[in-house]
């Protein structure tokens, strides 16, 4: 059965889940992010918002459901088919800087070049 995307939707997790051994990381999850849309997550440690992440830039492959990017089925197998989909993920740090270029710049250009 084919699932109906809004035009205006960038993202859609539909029924996303990630099981490590007998540990539920995620368990049927749906998020919807739109066009030009700025999302947090928030939850306690533990709670699965980076794995949900992590599936969404290719570093863990989701269980059971499905990913869609500008409404079209995705499988994201690796970092890379993420960042040609135009996703990538800044990892959790400390505002520090990286030789010469703050983390804030280094972000900004990564947004810059993605078209999600």
């Amino acid at each position: 059965m084919s699932e109906e995307i809004s035009a205006e939707i960038a993202v859609k997790c539909s029924g996303i889940t990630k099981v490590f051994g007998s540990v539920v990381a995620n368990d049927g999850i749906d998020l919807e992010v739109k066009y030009g849309e700025i999302l947090a997550l928030l939850g306690e440690n533990g709670s699965g918002k980076t794995t949900l992440m992590n599936m969404l830039s290719g570093i863990y492959h989701p269980d059971k459901g499905n990913i869609y990017i500008a409404g079209k089925p995705e499988a994201i197998n690796s970092p890379m088919d993420s960042i040609e989909l135009g996703i990538g993920m800044i990892h959790q740090i400390k505002i520090c800087r990286i030789g010469d270029e703050h983390i804030r710049e280094r972000a900004n250009r990564f947004l810059n070049i993605g078209r999600i």
